[in-house]
C-alpha cells in the first residue's frame, strides 16, 4: 500500500496528466515497455515518446502550487510500496 500522502500525490498526478497510466504501468509497477506497446497497439518506440511527454508533463506539473502543497508535506519511506 502506498503512504498516503505518496496516494495523494499520485492521484493529483492520473487527473492531470494525459498518459499518467502508461507512467504507472512502466515505472510504478514493472510492466516492460514492450508488453505495454504490444497491449495498447503502438510501437515501443511510440511508447517511449509518450513516456518522455508524461515525464515533462509530470515535471512541469511539480511547479503547480496544488502538487507543491502536496510534495512538501510527502514524507515517503522506502515501504511506500508495500
Amino acid at each position: 500500500m502506498y503512504h498516503p500522502d505518496f496516494a495523494r500525490l499520485l492521484e493529483h498526478l492520473r487527473h492531470s496528466i494525459k498518459d499518467f497510466a502508461l507512467f504507472e504501468a512502466v515505472y510504478l509497477t514493472g510492466l516492460s515497455r514492450r508488453d505495454l506497446a504490444r497491449m495498447i497497439g503502438v510501437t515501443p518506440r511510440s511508447l517511449g515518446r509518450r513516456l518522455r511527454s508524461v515525464r515533462k508533463a509530470i515535471a512541469r506539473n511539480i511547479g503547480d502550487p496544488e502538487a507543491i502543497a502536496l510534495h512538501d508535506n510527502l514524507t515517503v519511506t522506502r515501504d511506500y510500496l508495500e
